[in-house]
């Protein structure tokens, strides 16, 4: 009986594929992605038919996709370059931003780190007072807890006691929420632009501004997303977290799975599974993992199309300020 579900999964995940390559040289795909781009709106079903064309093809029709409709040339490129400069600029003169300067040659480095591996980490940081502030700022605003404590799922709250708090994650939207400093950060347009050059995408959509608490926990959170899976937010992102707490192995360090964002890159029989959340030592085996230790004010970019996760609390509490940033307005939220 097994072998013969194996075959009847086999065949279906081979039709599922052949007709992901029909709707795309048909250029189906392309229309539904230009009426999304024009009406805003993103049909829930449509959305599940491209969940089901990535993992059938492992990526390659998003590849693909992005190609045609949002690639930049080399000359917009090379443009886009000196427009991070000069945005980082503007973030560095109001005092948030400490460490190296940002060039060309640091920039392309950047790049091919990016490009290769789907993540990178910047070589300065958001300043220690930038991020003491948003954080003592956030802690007063109406926000959620997630995976909470009296078996709720969701639950809101006018104001978060990171003291005391109700679930295993807290988070406070920022752009319904905003502070002083995400206020500046956002304004300067550093990350839109970064994220621009680091996709090498001629736009830069945000589609996420928000703060996550971890709090200590004895078994992985699904709603904290703490085992490994991939995000399909859109056709093509990138991820930028800010840590504003010190990370430590103990506090909940972000993780990913290097070079698994490239098409074929991962295994054909985790995908088969569909959209799904995995165990370590199948994500593992997809490529080398990287958990991100670091100092507080740590400025990571990912494309996470990565096998990655936000690992367990054992210890304190840890904040991020992450910001997503799409290529195209078709979205996974409904």
């Amino acid at each position: 009986m097994g072998n013969i579900n194996n075959l009847k999964s086999n065949i279906s995940h081979a039709v599922i594929k052949w007709m992901s390559y029909v709707l795309y040289h048909s250029r189906f795909l392309h229309y539904m992605l230009y009426k999304i781009d024009k009406h805003g709106v993103t049909p829930e079903k449509f959305h599940q038919v491209l969940v089901r064309i990535y993992t059938s093809t492992n990526g390659v029709i998003y590849d693909k996709l992005f190609t045609d409709l949002e690639k930049v040339t080399t000359e917009e490129a090379l443009a886009l370059r000196d427009r991070v400069i000069a945005s980082f600029e503007v973030l560095r003169v109001k005092g948030h931003i400490v460490g190296q300067d940002l060039t060309r040659e640091i920039l392309d480095s950047l790049l091919v780190e990016y490009q290769q591996t789907g993540y990178t980490v910047l070589p300065f940081k958001l300043e220690k007072r930038s991020c003491d502030q948003i954080v003592d700022d956030v802690s007063k605003k109406p926000g959620v807890y997630r995976d909470c404590f009296d078996g709720e799922r969701i639950k809101s709250v006018e104001c978060l006691d990171i003291e005391s708090p109700q679930g295993v994650i807290a988070q406070v939207d920022i752009l319904d929420h905003s502070t002083d400093v995400t206020d500046d950060v956002l304004e300067s347009e550093f990350f839109e632009i970064l994220a621009e050059f680091l996709m090498q995408s001629r736009r830069a959509l945000l589609t996420i501004a928000t703060v996550w608490w971890s709090f200590p926990t004895k078994n992985p959170s699904s709603e904290g997303a703490q085992k490994y899976h991939f995000d399909l937010d859109g056709l093509k992102w990138s991820k930028v977290f800010i840590y504003l707490t010190d990370v430590t192995v103990d506090s909940g360090p972000h993780s990913a799975i290097l070079g698994s964002h490239m098409p074929r890159k991962k295994s054909s029989h985790l995908l088969s599974r569909g959209y799904v959340r995995v165990e370590d030592s199948e994500a593992t085996n997809d490529g080398n993992e990287k958990t991100f230790v670091d100092s507080k004010g740590t400025i990571i970019l990912g494309d996470t199309k990565c096998w990655h996760k936000g690992s367990m609390v054992k210890n304190n509490n840890r904040a991020i300020f992450q910001l997503e940033y799409s290529c195209h307005p078709i979205s996974s939220r409904f």
